[in-house]
């Protein structure tokens, strides 16, 4: 049997050789943290309620698959090890709509090899694993997400079989068979659209890491079926190529990760012009199911392999939504030490952050998980040395980007003075207030209010409040933690964090 064989398109960074605290002036720092208990290469690392981060799986030194997770705890900044059912490398997970996560498929032996049709559900509130109901077929390099109706639809598989998906309900208890696809494929992406279907995208043909898939699915929900939606990602400028679906959002492979505020997904894609790569971020719009590009200003440099000082970067971007802006790494040199640093775009105004200077790395991000916490501090744990699939790390890294870091994202009015919220800390019951001197004109459009998590449990589309008006918001049944209160308007949005005891 082949083995399975991972496949990293782009060039990216990873940790410090043996330096703490690294700084690029003006830029990002760099922080070791606590080292897992096992080193690891393509685990799914998720946040968690209470300031932790969960570990799921991947392959340990030697190209073992592993059957453990860990959890971070931020307060004590350690992790614990806990044992799951099932081994899980090369799985897809899918956050369920009660916020536990649900593990299915992955690798039946080591070395990449096999598939599993099992399935499990981690409970965040006891750190427990339990059984979910089985697949219809086993599934490797299978990917998920969840529908509005809370159900899971699973697409893809590495080896055979991938001609048809399968739908779990939302306890993840039972899953049924979908129609066939109009195309099979490994390591797609997988988001969910607002009416209820979802699309599937990017991924490459079974069996064939080589050959990207283009195609752009829509899955009906109502008929359990798939049609072509279209046949390129960006209508009418056919080329661009996603990368695989197991590093959605830096390693989360949530897609609920790569959504912004404004609740449209940022995917990052590339496309080939005789061995030269062009780059651009591309949003998903869940309401109307359009792709479009984002021009960045200035755009990302291309990466040409002749130049020997050119950048290629990672295809996985990492979304902050709280402070609306979007990361990637980039990465100079083919061999260590790889010379690496951060890349960002600020949303509000598409505008792209280039280090003047790069970090040298003694191995490579990109085997690596990377997720944005809620403080915007980016957590980074594990990978390879080399990018084989041998050489695991159990090493952790804190980064803190120092750019774009005001939380009020311009108006030109605008600043931390603008919106005062009254009590805070509140137990419940708080209040809004425009400063009048500074939001003249100033109209609001809505309001929304998100959790520690990203979960929106507050929202007003029809929000009305002026500069001589207070606005008052009731989070008494909400736990105590960090909320973010954030208002939209035409000429940019206003961000405040509040503290519910």
């Amino acid at each position: 049997m082949k083995k399975q064989t991972y496949f990293y398109i782009s060039f990216t960074l990873f940790t410090l050789g043996g330096v703490i605290n690294a700084q690029n002036p003006g830029f990002t720092i760099f922080q070791n943290g606590p080292s897992m208990h096992t080193a690891r290469i393509m685990h799914y690392q998720t946040l968690l309620p209470g300031n932790r981060i969960a570990a799921f799986g991947g392959h340990i030194p030697g190209f073992v698959r592993s059957n453990t997770a860990e959890i971070w705890d931020g307060g004590s900044n350690t992790w614990t090890q806990y044992t799951m059912n099932d081994y899980r490398d090369g799985n897809g997970i899918a956050k369920l709509s009660d916020g536990k996560i649900f593990l299915m498929g992955g690798c039946s032996s080591d070395y990449g090899v096999g598939q599993l049709n099992s399935t499990e559900v981690f409970n965040p509130s006891n750190n427990s694993f339990t059984a979910g109901g089985p697949m219809t077929s086993v599934r490797t390099m299978c990917r998920a997400t969840t529908l509005n109706n809370g159900k899971v639809l699973i697409v893809g598989n590495w080896y055979s079989n991938a001609n048809f998906g399968n739908i779990c309900d939302s306890s993840a208890t039972t899953c049924l068979a979908t129609d066939s696809v109009k195309e099979q494929r490994a390591a797609a992406i997988l988001l969910p659209t607002n009416d209820g279907k979802a699309l599937v995208i990017g991924g490459y043909q079974p069996y064939n890491g080589s050959i990207p898939v283009t195609r752009v699915e829509l899955y009906d929900n109502v008929n359990n079926t798939f049609s072509t939606l279209q046949t390129d990602l960006i209508s009418g400028d056919p080329g661009w190529m996603l990368s695989t679906g197991y590093a959605l959002a830096g390693g989360s492979g949530l897609s609920e990760d790569c959504r912004l505020a404004n609740g449209k997904y940022i995917l990052m894609a590339y496309k080939s012009n005789n061995s030269v790569n062009e780059y651009t971020l591309v949003s998903f719009d869940p309401a109307t199911k359009i792709f479009a590009k984002i021009n960045t200003t200035p755009s990302i440099p291309n990466y040409d392999p002749a130049n020997g000082d050119s950048t290629g970067y990672s295809l996985w971007p990492m979304v902050d939504k709280v402070n609306d802006k979007v990361y990637f790494w980039g990465i100079k040199g083919s061999a260590p030490p790889f010379y690496t640093n951060l890349f960002a775009v600020d949303m509000g105004t598409n505008t792209l952050a280039i280090p003047t200077s790069f970090i040298p790395f003694s191995f490579l991000i990109y085997t690596a998980s990377s997720i944005v916490m809620n403080d915007g501090k980016i957590f980074v744990s594990g990978g390879s040395y080399n990018g084989d699939n041998f050489s695991a790390l159990d090493s952790v890294m804190i980064i803190t980007p120092s750019i774009f870091t005001t939380h009020v994202l311009t108006t030109t009015q605008a600043d931390n003075n603008t919106l005062n919220i009254y009590p805070n800390p509140t137990d419940g019951i708080f209040n809004l207030k425009l400063n009048p001197s500074l939001t003249n004109g100033l109209k609001i459009q809505s309001i929304e209010v998100t959790n520690i998590l990203g979960e929106k449990i507050y929202e007003d589309v029809n929000f009305q409040i002026n500069s001589s008006s207070n606005f008052q918001i009731d989070l008494s049944k909400q736990p105590g933690g960090i909320y973010t209160i954030r208002l939209n308007s035409e000429e940019g949005s206003i961000v405040k964090k509040l503290v519910r005891r």
